[in-house]
C-alpha cells in the first residue's frame, strides 16, 4: 500500500495543474463566495431568500473576476509553488472585482434600479473577504499538501541563506522553486539587529554569532548559500571562512548583472571557489610552454559544463585553442557555459561547438571523435557526488570506469597527442563507490 501511495505521489508530482483548470476554480470559489455572503447577510433565513437575484448577481461577479484575473494572470502560476507575488496578483483582482462591484451597487441603489441586481454594500464586503481567504487558502492548501506528500525532511537539503536583504528572499525562491532538486531552507542569517529573531516567510533569522557547530549539526545544514552583493571584499573573506569550517557546501550568488535575462537561475547559484576569498585579483598564468600546447589545435572537454570541465574552458579560451569542444550530457548548464563564453570571450564564440553527448556511448563517441579528431582530450566527466555514488553503483561505474576507457581507446586509435584525465583525491586508497570508479579510471586510462 505504501509503495502505490508512493508511486501515485510520484505521478502528480510530476503534473502540473492547467491554468485553465486553476481559472475555473478561482471562478468557481468567487461563485460560492457571492451565494455565502448573501447566506450570511440574510442571517441564513432561507425563507427570505429571493434566489433568481442572488444567481443573477453570483454570475455577474463571477464574470467581473474573470475578466480581471486574465488582466492581472494570475491563474498562470504554478500552484504547488505559490509565492508571495501570486498572492499580490489575487489580491489585486479581487480587490478591483470588489470596487466594481460596490460601484454597481451604488449606482443600482442611487440612479438604475434595475430589478435583477440587488447587491448590497455590506454583502460586497463580505464576498470580498471570503473570496480573498479562500483563493489564498486554496494556493496556500496545495502547495502544503505538495511539500508534504513530496518527501519528507530527510530528503530535502537543509541551507541557509546568509543575508536577510531582498537579494536573500530572491535566492530562497530560486532554491525552493528553480529546480528538480529539493532545497528546505531552515534559516536567514543577518547582521542587522533589527532583523534578527524575526521570520521572513516564517523561517527565522539569526545571528552570525548564533551559526555554531552544534547548530550547523542540530539544523543538519548541508549547504549555506551567501547572498551580500555590497560588501567589503576583506569583510566577505572573513564570513565566507567562517562558513567552511563548518565542512558543509558554501555557495555563492553571482552580481545581478550576470544573471540571465535578469532572473537568478539555480545553476548560478555555485560553489564559492578559492579566488572569491583572495583579497586581489586572481593570477593569470601566461605560459608560453603552455599557449605553445594548446595554441591552434582542436581540443576536446568531456564534462565541460561540471565545475572543472567550465573552468578548464575559460582557461583554454584564454589559451586561444583553436576549436574547442565542449561535450556533457547536461543540457542546460551546458547552454548557459555557451552563452556565458559568447559573452566574454566574444572573439572566440565561432571556435566553439557544444555537443550533447554520453561518454559512455560507444557508436555515439566514435562518431564525434572521427568528425572532430581532436588533437587534445580532457576528460572531465564523471559522477563525483560521494552519497548518490553509493546508492546508484551501477551508474558510477558505467560512467567513471567504463566511459573513462572507451574515451582512452578512442584518443589512441584516433592518434590524440594528449589525453588528461581529471581524477580525484578520492582516488587515493578509496573508501568508498566513487573513489573506487575514480582509480579504475586512472588504471583504465
Amino acid at each position: 500500500m505504501k509503495q502505490q501511495l508512493q508511486v501515485l505521489v510520484k505521478f502528480f508530482s510530476d503534473k502540473f495543474l492547467s491554468r485553465w483548470a486553476v481559472l475555473a476554480i478561482d471562478l468557481f470559489i468567487v461563485f460560492i463566495s457571492t451565494l455565502l455572503a448573501f447566506i450570511v447577510w440574510l442571517n441564513f433565513e432561507f425563507t427570505s431568500f429571493q434566489w433568481g437575484h442572488i444567481f443573477f448577481t453570483s454570475i455577474l461577479s463571477t464574470i467581473i473576476a474573470a475578466i480581471f484575473f486574465l488582466v492581472f494572470s494570475s491563474h498562470i502560476s504554478i500552484i504547488r509553488h505559490t509565492s508571495m507575488r501570486d498572492a499580490v496578483r489575487v489580491f489585486e483582482a479581487m480587490t478591483l472585482s470588489a470596487i466594481v462591484l460596490a460601484f454597481i451597487a451604488f449606482f443600482d441603489q442611487e440612479i438604475m434600479d434595475i430589478e435583477q441586481i440587488v447587491i448590497p454594500l455590506s454583502v460586497v464586503v463580505i464576498f470580498y473577504l471570503t473570496t480573498m481567504f479562500l483563493l489564498v487558502f486554496f494556493r496556500i492548501s496545495v502547495k502544503h499538501v505538495y511539500h508534504v506528500m513530496h518527501g519528507t525532511k530527510d530528503s530535502y537539503i537543509n541551507t541557509l541563506i546568509f543575508g536577510a536583504g531582498q537579494l536573500g528572499m530572491v535566492a530562497k525562491s530560486t532554491l525552493v522553486n528553480g529546480g528538480s532538486t529539493k532545497y528546505l531552507v531552515v534559516g536567514f542569517v543577518d547582521e542587522n539587529v533589527g532583523k534578527i529573531g524575526k521570520t521572513l516567510e516564517g523561517i527565522k533569522v539569526y545571528h552570525p554569532n548564533e551559526i555554531t557547530a552544534e547548530f550547523i549539526q542540530k539544523k543538519r545544514i548541508k549547504e549555506i548559500v551567501f547572498a551580500v552583493q555590497n560588501i567589503d571584499v576583506r569583510k566577505k573573506r572573513e564570513l565566507i571562512d567562517g562558513m567552511i569550517k563548518f565542512d558543509v557546501v558554501v555557495k555563492s550568488i553571482p552580481p545581478v548583472d550576470g544573471w540571465i535575462n535578469g532572473e537568478l537561475n539555480l545553476k548560478q547559484i555555485q560553489r564559492v571557489r578559492k579566488e572569491d576569498l583572495l583579497q586581489r585579483e586572481p593570477i593569470k598564468m601566461n605560459n608560453p610552454r603552455v599557449k605553445s600546447f594548446i595554441d591552434g589545435k582542436v581540443v576536446m572537454v568531456t564534462g565541460a559544463a561540471g565545475s572543472i570541465g567550465s573552468e578548464l574552458v575559460r582557461q583554454l579560451v584564454l589559451f586561444k585553442a583553436g576549436k574547442l569542444i565542449l561535450l556533457d550530457q547536461a543540457e542546460t548548464p551546458l547552454f548557459e557555459l555557451k552563452l556565458e563564453l559568447s559573452n566574454k570571450f566574444i572573439n572566440h564564440a565561432s571556435d566553439l561547438e557544444c555537443i550533447i553527448a554520453d561518454v559512455s556511448q560507444g557508436n555515439r563517441m566514435e562518431a564525434i571523435f572521427k568528425a572532430h579528431r581532436p588533437q587534445l582530450v580532457f576528460h572531465a566527466a564523471a559522477y563525483k557526488h560521494v552519497p548518490m555514488m553509493e546508492e546508484n553503483p551501477l551508474e558510477a561505474v558505467r560512467v567513471n570506469v567504463f566511459g573513462t576507457r572507451l574515451l582512452a581507446d578512442l584518443s589512441v586509435k584516433y592518434a590524440v597527442e594528449k589525453f588528461i584525465m581529471i581524477s580525484t583525491d578520492k582516488a587515493v586508497k578509496p573508501t568508498n563507490v566513487m573513489g573506487a570508479t575514480k582509480r579504475f579510471a586512472e588504471i583504465a586510462s
